[in-house]
């Protein structure tokens, strides 16, 4: 699963490999894109989803667990 944040600056996907990414948008043009890798899940992670109001300077992404 691929989302994009609101100001479509970035991009969160995640993996059966147990992470999730999230990558600049912003820098694509001028180098290559090196995503920031959440790790330290102990599953795959199935979904990512951007909060869609935030306030100035706020966290844009929420991690939530659920187990099933």
């Amino acid at each position: 699963m691929i989302k994009c944040n609101p100001s479509r600056t970035r991009l969160a996907s995640c993996s059966d490999d147990a992470t999730a990414r999230i990558w600049n948008l912003e820098t694509v043009a001028d180098e290559p894109p090196v995503p920031v890798v959440l790790m330290g899940h102990t599953r795959c992670v199935t979904s990512v989803k951007w909060c869609p109001a935030i306030v100035s300077g706020a966290h844009e992404l929420v991690a939530t667990y659920v187990s099933e």
